[in-house]
């Protein structure tokens, strides 16, 4: 389900700016949330964190590049 989101975001910006990865990440723990019926708080190893939405975007970017 985040997976949907971050390509979009990739695709609206592959650079985004710190405040906008800190948005994403919300994004996809509000989309889990919802998703999976979850009324708690997600605990910090099920919680995508601006970091690993910064890693998606690395990875996205040198995967898009080697293709080229």
């Amino acid at each position: 389900f985040f997976l949907q989101i971050l390509e979009k975001a990739f695709l609206d910006n592959p650079y985004p700016d710190p405040r906008r990865r800190e948005d994403i990440a919300r994004i996809c723990n509000d989309a889990r949330t919802r998703t999976e019926g979850i009324n708690e708080v997600l605990n910090e190893r099920d919680r995508v964190t601006d970091a690993i939405v910064t890693h998606w975007f690395q990875n996205k970017r040198k995967m898009a590049k080697s293709q080229r």
